[in-house]
């Protein structure tokens, strides 16, 4: 398996194959990820949980019902403007004063 060998700034100072992380005792061994490199920060890509990955479906479906509700808003507000246009109109016709 591979490891990366990390100093104690978190920086990735050697990588090498080992059995496990404990082959090299009293050196800090963490498991290798694609884009580790010699010189680079420990920054391996997180994993996330079952359950952060449910939250994160929730969120991403409350968010496109907030969206699809706001396109009904607008659709709903342009048939109430359409429709005092017309109301304006039919005032003007009948010699009513216009809507402000």
């Amino acid at each position: 398996m591979d490891f990366c060998i990390v100093s104690e700034e978190n920086i990735i100072t050697n990588m090498v194959v080992a059995d496990s992380a404990d082959a090299l005792p009293g050196v800090e061994m963490r498991e290798s990820y694609d884009g580790a490199c010699i010189g680079a920060p420990y920054d391996p890509p997180r994993v996330y949980t079952a359950m952060e990955c449910i939250y994160q479906e929730m969120t991403d479906m409350h968010l496109d019902d907030i969206e699809h509700g706001q396109q009904i808003t607008d659709e709903q507000l342009a048939r109430i403007e359409l429709g005092q246009r017309q109301t304006d109109i039919e005032l003007s016709i009948l010699g009513g004063t216009q809507h402000v």
